[in-house]
């Protein structure tokens, strides 16, 4: 739960913050972390699939894990949100929060384990 969220954050939202407010090196560092963000999102995907395929039970147990620490990655991710709308060209928390949110579930579907 805990890297999506922050993958979300930092690798597209202080990417747009940046840009929006002239920092284009910032924006161009974090950029470069996305990399590392499909590389880990495929594993993981591939991880659920396999464990999955082998123990179906599984899913029902990751979907307990789900439920019990999605709240808690949405409350981060609102509460890191409230820095972007400190900024001189600022990106509203709301929006931010919500991108995130929305990236989580994204991730969360292709695992197969949404909802």
């Amino acid at each position: 739960m805990t890297k999506p969220v922050y993958d979300a954050l930092f690798n597209e939202q202080l990417v747009a913050l940046a840009r929006a407010n002239g920092d284009e090196l910032l924006a161009l560092m974090a950029n470069d972390f996305t990399l590392d963000e499909k590389r880990h999102q495929e594993t993981a995907k591939a991880l659920v699939r396999y464990a999955v395929q082998q123990k179906p039970e599984l899913r029902d147990l990751l979907k307990t894990w789900v439920e019990k620490w999605s709240p808690l990655a949405h409350r981060a991710a609102e509460g890191l949100s409230s820095c972007f709308g400190e900024a001189p060209h600022l990106l509203e928390p709301e929006k931010v929060a919500a991108a995130i949110g929305e990236r989580l579930q994204t991730f969360l579907a292709e695992c197969g384990l949404a909802g």
